[in-house]
């Protein structure tokens, strides 16, 4: 069972000046349809509560597009005209629609969206004079090596280097309205990733200081650097919330110690879930079990070995519209007429 709403309440209304009573009862809302699921479930069973991540105030944006360019690691290049269509297109939907129907686009036209997206990205740069750029959800920065990426200038001796010199400006931004330090941390994709598909990460992934400020590429802001407004499709209010590391984990169960206190990573409640299931854990999964959530003797389960195969078991799954059958017709009508669905 997932509740989303407290993660959008705090995005939202963290700076408003009702926001906190707003946020707490938000959280009592949710806390009373969770006393009703536990009163349907068995007095023996184990309960995992638990959050992907926490909440803070946003004090800034950064746009390390624009950045990287200001810093001569990037140089911009003209949209082409699928690219500048596409942000005709986004700014149209954004300035017409309501931000239901904008949801319901953006899943609809979910693989035209990204495609289109990438299209904006890549004809707004000169790729063959760019050494880095930043793409993605939190716009972590990439190398264009040569090799690597299809028009890729960085030669693989000189990838370190470049990282270093990238990492160093980095850790030397300064809060234009505070003069304060901005960055605790940049990591490369080694320290924070492992396995088959490490090639795939961003090349520095940036620590912002106590998460309090958000990344986007921001090729349509100018060449400003910093920003202050947050405004997503997602939402019709600026967002003045983002995560924080730190999340909650709460278990409760007849074989949980009581009012023990245990320091916690996302990646050890898979393991421990299994555990309390009496099933195997494969050695390759990330994580570890909470052993000292029980008590002694309990869920002794042995932990698996490679030879677990992989399960690939076929997910059904059922789109629900937001919309009304009037409202997704209205919306068609207009895409058509605009030459973006046939």
């Amino acid at each position: 069972m997932v509740f989303s709403s407290t993660d959008h309440v705090q995005h939202i209304l963290w700076g408003h000046p009702k926001g906190r009573d707003i946020i707490e009862n938000t959280y009592e809302i949710v806390d009373e349809y969770l006393r009703k699921f536990l009163a349907s479930l068995p007095e023996d069973a184990t309960i995992i509560v638990m959050s992907d991540h926490g909440a803070g105030a946003i004090n800034g944006i950064v746009y390390l597009y624009n950045w990287l360019a200001k810093e001569g690691y990037l140089r911009r290049g003209q949209l082409n005209l699928q690219g500048a269509l596409f942000r005709k297109f986004k700014d149209y939907l954004r300035r017409t629609l309501s931000t239901r129907s904008r949801k319901w686009v953006r899943a609809a036209l979910s693989r035209l969206r990204n495609g289109l997206g990438e299209a904006e990205t890549a004809s707004s740069i000169e790729w063959n004079q760019t050494k880095a750029y930043s793409f993605g959800t939190y716009d972590n920065i990439y190398i264009n090596l040569m090799g690597r990426n299809p028009s890729g200038i960085v030669k693989p001796q000189d990838y370190n280097g470049l990282c270093e010199k990238i990492s160093i400006k980095l850790l030397g931004l300064v809060d234009p309205k505070t003069g304060d330090k901005m960055v605790e941390c940049v990591y490369r994709k080694e320290e924070l990733c492992s396995g088959p598909y490490t090639e795939q990460a961003p090349d520095l992934v940036v620590q912002w200081r106590d998460y309090t400020y958000f990344t986007m590429k921001g090729i349509d802001k100018g060449e400003a650097d910093f920003g202050d407004d947050l405004k997503v499709t997602a939402s019709e209010f600026p967002y003045t919330g983002t995560h924080r590391l730190e999340g909650i984990f709460i278990c409760k169960g007849p074989h949980v110690r009581r009012k023990h206190q245990v320091r916690a990573s996302i990646m050890d409640v898979a393991p421990t879930a299994l555990h309390i299931l009496g099933e195997a854990v494969p050695s390759g999964m990330d994580g570890r079990v909470l052993h000292e959530l029980f008590e002694e003797g309990l869920f002794q389960t042995p932990t698996g070995g490679d030879e677990i195969p992989e399960k690939k078991v076929p997910i059904e799954t059922k789109e629900v519209s937001p919309l009304s059958e009037e409202e997704e017709t209205s919306i068609r009508e207009r895409l058509k007429s605009l030459g973006y669905l046939d």
